[in-house]
């Protein structure tokens, strides 16, 4: 007779809330996830994986969770939100795989090679079971049933949450169907059609969920010997025979045991509560659902008086214009004939705005979709390093007291080969030290004084050109910062990673160091957050262009010289390269992982002069690629309209409305009538307006809650101030149509490192 040998292999431990592993009938999504729970609620549970050593071989029964999880044996939030391509399914399952914990680790530890293992044998597809399946490639045989990869790829909104592709794309997984009756369900497949390995539905916790059932020849299940070792650690500690007992019959029909023999559930431990624990457990559930119950009805209250506040706003205004009206009857010599004239007025203002407002609606619609593309739909596209030559281009003005930080950033990076990196810096007609203390941190410095041609635009020009001189070092790619930038560790090897998989230019996710300074660096902060998570970020998961935004983008040597060099001048020189490039049908990619902070302004006139030059920018963008840009319109692409929509059309409506308005107040006036038509449309478009705002930037916050660096309450202040802060571009697209506008440079004085924007408790100079 062989003898039939279980190793339990313990792969780390899981962070999740009580309900999901023991819910049981009353189990609800919303609870299991634990979202609205304390994290000193949650439970910390082992992860294991099976090897199975029978006369057919080595067998592994589940493969846990990859070892990209915790890829230095800690808990690292934003390795796992990447290997489980699902920021929601982070939050219901929180990671620790230990070092040489992963199964590939410990089976390698034993002697034993991938290609040794026979078979690998996967009880369903969730990634606590299933995340680690790349570790196990090279078996000869992986196994999973039919119905649960139809399950598991059938694209639900819960199933886009749940399951991940990329955890088993280009394996060699085969799928099985059922040849057996066995188990409660009466369906199971025979693995080797002896019997002796047998997976056995147990439908519930996913469609396709199987157990394990394992007999020996004898018919019977082997019993460890008194002093024999056994490899692992036992999931549960020795019952005595009446707990022995009552286990047994608890079990019966439930998986644990199947016939005569054993069966492996796809649980990571087999426990065991006691009434005590069971009665603990349904008195947390009572007080979790008061507390759903009262968050729901806040929500409710908190929507119901924001609609009474909008409506009664509505009609007081209304109540007062036509108060007005009553008495600027009385005070006009033409009696009666003003209130009609005042009447048709006012109706014709707000039919003009109402087209106004649908004209928002119809074009900037598809944007409220990018938000529910951006939480519900994973990620389809896989990367690679392959470690390419990339020159950083730094343009500096005055910047001695913020670019050591950002080159100190540079040098300080991971997982990523820093000769590969050189680092230029053009200082642009500086009268600080810029030059030396770029040099002294490595740097090579291009000093250019040209007083005519400022800006950006141009020192970038001038750097390529000598860069690209014959005899130089030839580069694979070109990295774009500010010297006000502040590098996460691992910013290069991210946004590399993207290129790598075939994007010819990649923008990255920009943070903000002083978001807490004011309600202005709040609003250039949340807008960045906003473009990145629920613009780009979406774009990219539906294969559209993204958009690059100023600093921190990479683009090939390839394109430079599609382009004919840099020859991208105008205000937004960002901007015009990527509407240059969208109708030129190239793709811009986006890389999540890739994260800078930068400084944002603190004063109303230096914000000003900033997005003046922004709106400015836009317009002359506009001017120079409109025929091109509806001319791809045409063709049908939607990376046109979206860049279309994104530099010029709510200037112009915004423009037309305040036109209106004003034209209809001077026309009232005139005649002698009063100022409520005015005030009626302006204040209903702006609270119409302010509310659109307000929702967007909501959202943003509590989605980016832990990527914010500030105190709590202003997150939440600064919620409320941010549609103010959007609203003050009215003004600014307006007088930008009448002025010229030059380019100045930024002041940049936060000098912060990366220790003190991550903890902002501490002081930065």
């Amino acid at each position: 007779m062989s003898e039939i040998k279980i190793h339990i292999f313990p792969i780390g431990k899981v962070c999740v809330a009580p309900e999901l592993p023991f819910g049981g009938e009353h189990y609800s999504a919303l609870k299991a996830s634990g979202v609205l729970d304390r994290k000193s609620k949650r439970l910390w549970l082992p992860v294991s994986a099976y090897l199975i050593e029978c006369a057919h071989g080595n067998v592994l029964f589940d493969c846990g969770r990859h070892r990209d999880m915790s890829p230095h044996g800690v808990f690292e939030r934003r390795a796992q939100i990447r290997s489980l391509g699902s920021l929601p399914l982070y939050f219901t399952n929180q990671v620790v795989v230990e070092s040489s914990a992963a199964i590939d680790e410990q089976l390698a530890a034993r002697g034993v090679a991938p290609v040794d293992w026979d078979a690998v044998l996967l009880s369903h597809l969730d990634c606590d079971h299933a995340n680690g399946l790349k570790l196990v490639a090279d078996a000869k045989k992986i196994l999973v049933l039919k119905d649960e990869l139809r399950f598991a790829e059938n694209g639900s909104p819960v199933n886009r949450i749940r399951y991940n592709a990329d955890w088993w794309r280009g394996t060699k997984m085969q799928t099985f169907d059922w040849n057996g009756l066995m188990g409660s369900a009466g369906r199971s497949y025979d693995v080797f059609g002896d019997g002796m390995l047998v997976m056995v539905n147990i439908p519930g916790h996913s469609k396709g969920l199987c157990a394990l059932r394992i007999t020996g020849e004898d018919g019977r299940l082997r019993r460890r010997r008194p002093r024999e070792k056994i490899v692992g650690r036992r999931c549960c500690s020795p019952a005595s025979p009446t707990t022995a007992r009552r286990r047994k019959s608890r079990s019966r029909g439930s998986g644990h045991r199947v016939g005569s023999g054993t069966a492996l559930r796809a649980s990571p431990t087999t426990i065991s509560m006691s009434n005590r624990a069971r009665l603990h457990y349904k008195r947390v559930n009572r007080q979790r659902q008061r507390r759903c119950l009262l968050l729901i009805s806040g929500l409710n209250n908190f929507y119901r008086g924001c609609s009474e506040f909008v409506k009664n706003f509505h009609s007081g205004i209304t109540r007062f214009a036509w108060y007005n009206f009553s008495h600027s009857q009385k005070r006009n010599q033409n009696g009666p004939e003003l209130p009609a004239m005042e009447e048709h007025i006012m109706q014709t203002v707000i039919t003009i705005n109402a087209v106004i407002m649908a004209l928002f609606f119809v074009c900037y619609s598809y944007q409220f979709f990018y938000v529910a593309v951006a939480l519900l739909k994973r990620k389809k596209f896989t990367c690679r390093n392959e470690n390419h030559r990339i020159a950083v281009l730094i343009a500096a003005r005055n910047e001695e007291n913020v670019i050591g930080q950002l080159l100190d950033s540079i040098h300080a990076q991971k997982n990523y080969p820093m000769d590969h990196v050189d680092i230029y810096v053009g200082a642009d007609n500086c009268t600080d030290d810029t030059a030396r203390v770029a040099r002294e941190r490595g740097a090579i410095v291009f000093e250019r004084h040209d007083t005519v041609h400022v800006g950006k635009g141009y020192v970038l020009n001038e750097m390529l050109k000598r860069i690209k001189r014959p005899g130089r070092k030839h580069y694979d790619a070109y990295l774009v910062l500010d010297a006000d930038n502040i590098l996460d560790p691992n910013f290069i090897s991210e946004i590399e990673k993207v290129y790598s998989s075939g994007y010819e230019i990649v923008t990255c996710y920009r943070n903000s160091k002083n978001y807490g300074d004011n309600w202005i660096s709040a609003g250039y902060a949340l807008w960045f957050l906003r473009e990145a998570q629920y613009l780009n970020n979406a774009r990219m998961r539906l294969g559209s262009s993204c958009a690059v935004s100023g600093t921190g983008f990479l683009f090939s040597d390839g394109v430079l010289e599609a382009c004919g060099g840099w020859n991208f001048f105008l205000l937004t020189e960002d901007i015009e390269f990527t509407i240059d490039n969208v109708v030129r049908g190239e793709k811009v990619g986006y890389a999540a992982g890739a994260v800078l902070y930068d400084e944002q302004p603190t004063s109303f006139a230096q914000s000003w002069r900033q997005r003046m030059r922004w709106s400015k920018g836009y317009l002359q963008v506009f001017r120079k690629y409109a025929s091109e840009l509806f001319s791809g319109i045409a063709r049908g692409s939607f990376s046109c309209y979206d860049m279309t929509m994104n530099i010029m059309p709510a200037a112009v409506l915004t423009g037309v409305s305040v036109v209106v308005n004003i034209g209809a107040a001077i026309a009232n006036a005139t005649s002698g009538g009063s100022m409520a038509v005015l005030a009626v449309s302006v204040l209903q478009t702006l609270m119409s307006l302010y509310l659109t705002l307000f929702v967007l930037g909501a959202i943003t916050t509590v989605t980016e809650w832990k990527n914010i660096r500030c105190a709590a309450w202003k997150k939440v202040l600064y919620a409320f101030t941010f549609p103010l802060f959007m609203l003050t571009y009215v003004p600014i697209c307006i007088v930008s149509l009448f002025t010229k506008v030059e380019w100045k440079p930024i002041c940049h004085t936060r000098v912060m490192t990366l220790e003190q924007i991550e903890e902002p408790g501490l002081r930065a100079s």
